[in-house]
């Protein structure tokens, strides 16, 4: 019983020094945040549907919108990244929601990428927009017209 008890002890200064050490470094990592906003001011028969993304070719992460009204900025992600430069890697994707004329886009997904530089400052909180748009002519099919295009502003932390 009482190697037990040791065990368990050990085993609990462990964690807890671990957990004071993991807060320490996610301190480290305070020196810059960034956040990453959608805002979906496409036209015509189509909904967003996820977002993905990734950072410096690490692994992608995936958020799905279930709802949301054209044009409303959603923000899909908040964190604390090291100063200096990084490259991000965007995807929207889109389903067709066609009725009438256009319903044979009903059901299809359509992906809209985008890379992107991004610099973070230390001190800075970094704001990544992205807005998912129509960049051609009203009659031309969703997929030749969609576009992002990419906003960063910078301000300081808080």
């Amino acid at each position: 019983m009482r190697v037990r008890a040791r065990v368990g002890w050990t085993a609990l200064a462990v964690a807890l020094s671990w957990s004071a050490w993991a807060a320490a470094a996610q301190d480290d990592n305070e020196a810059s945040r960034w956040s990453l906003t959608v805002v979906d001011e496409t036209r015509g028969p189509v909904a967003l549907r996820e977002v993905r993304w990734s950072v410096d070719g690490g692994a992608e992460e995936v958020r799905a919108v279930t709802s949301s009204a054209k044009g409303e900025p959603i923000t899909v992600h908040q964190a604390a990244l090291p100063v200096g430069g990084h490259a991000l890697h965007v995807t929207l994707v889109y389903e067709g929601t066609g009725y009438g004329l256009f319903s044979y886009h009903r059901g299809y997904h359509f992906l809209v990428q985008r890379d992107h530089g991004l610099v973070l400052d230390e001190g800075q909180h970094t704001r990544v927009t992205v807005v998912g748009r129509d960049a051609g002519p009203l009659g031309q099919p969703f997929p030749e017209k969609a576009a992002l295009q990419v906003r960063t502003t910078q301000e300081p932390l808080r």
